[in-house]
């Protein structure tokens, strides 16, 4: 499970640079992100049903909900997400992404299924607050679009949360996690299409350096579509919503070091510090989780594999 979650970690937080990378190249950010999710959504479907030979889903409701999951865990955050980050950095994107672990909590408690410990609160707490340190210089400066993008990442990330509790009732209701990963996509990735040709994304208005982007578009598809969303979904299956939606507090970390090493973002002293009280979040809101995971893992016998719910 922690090897999982590292992996995870590390290539959700590198998704923003190549997000960055794509959008400077001048790819139109609906139709770039429509062509990343749809054919990774088509991948996922085709390899799982060659390996398991199984069918699919076929019921209205349960295809619905499968549906409803893309449009909330892909469609509306990866809107607001591509197009914000054509005038805010990649790091500062993925730090706002630090806030749906915030917004997991008040759904899973409105609907019963969160329980935190006193522990995990503060955790929550302090990790809310890191998010504002680093958001404190461009909403200081009055930066152009900060504000407005602000906001519209925020809301992307309560999209997220609900996705994401969405797809955990799935998974309890015995739905493969890669049925689901690769149904949210596929669906998530219709919906993008669509707001692309409203948006007139397909006329290609502006130059694009395809190099670069194509180089962009295949980065996040296979790692952080294919990989990365699968891991994401096991997590959930395995352990619960909570403790997955954190790679928010981590990922951000590696984004700001990633645009800053590769893009030469600027880094502002309140982000070191706002990065540090994300860290220090993390723990606390894992600690518990960590451990109960490390004792199960050893009391279990050889060739077991552990489940650790909540």
């Amino acid at each position: 499970m922690v090897w999982a979650y590292g992996l995870m970690c590390l290539i959700y937080g590198t998704t923003f640079l190549a997000i960055r990378a794509g959008d400077d190249a001048g790819m139109p950010p609906l139709l770039f992100a429509a062509l990343r999710f749809f054919t990774a959504g088509v991948v996922t479907l085709v390899f799982y049903w060659l390996r398991h030979r199984t069918t699919f889903p076929r019921s209205v409701r349960t295809l619905g909900r499968l549906a409803l999951v893309g449009l909330f865990n892909t469609t509306g955050v990866f809107a607001i997400v591509y197009t914000c980050e054509q005038y805010v950095s990649s790091g500062y994107a993925a730090l706002m992404g630090a806030t749906m672990p915030f917004f997991v909590v008040l759904l899973g408690r409105a609907t019963g299924n969160v329980r935190l410990t006193r522990l995990q609160w503060f955790g929550l707490i302090v990790g809310f607050f890191g998010v504002l340190l680093v958001a404190w210089p461009g909403l200081q400066a009055g930066f152009a679009h900060f504000a407005v993008c602000t906001g519209a990442l925020i809301v992307s990330q309560m999209m997220a949360a609900t996705g994401a509790l969405l797809s955990g009732r799935l998974l309890k209701d015995g739905t493969s996690s890669f049925v689901v990963n690769g149904f949210q996509l596929f669906f998530g990735g219709l919906a993008l299409f669509l707001l692309a040709a409203v948006a007139g994304e397909f006329a290609l208005s502006q130059p694009v350096v395809w190099s670069e982007g194509l180089v962009a578009l295949g980065y996040l598809t296979v790692l952080g579509s294919l990989v990365g969303s699968s891991l994401f979904f096991l997590l959930v299956k395995r352990v619960g919503t909570l403790f997955p939606s954190t790679w928010t507090y981590v990922s951000p970390v590696i984004a700001v070091v990633a645009g800053y090493l590769v893009l030469d973002e600027r880094v502002y002293l309140w982000t070191l510090v706002g990065a540090a009280a994300i860290l220090c979040g993390v723990l606390m809101m894992n600690l518990r989780a960590f451990q109960t995971a490390w004792k199960a893992r050893k009391a279990a016998p050889a060739g077991e594999t552990v489940q650790t719910g909540r």
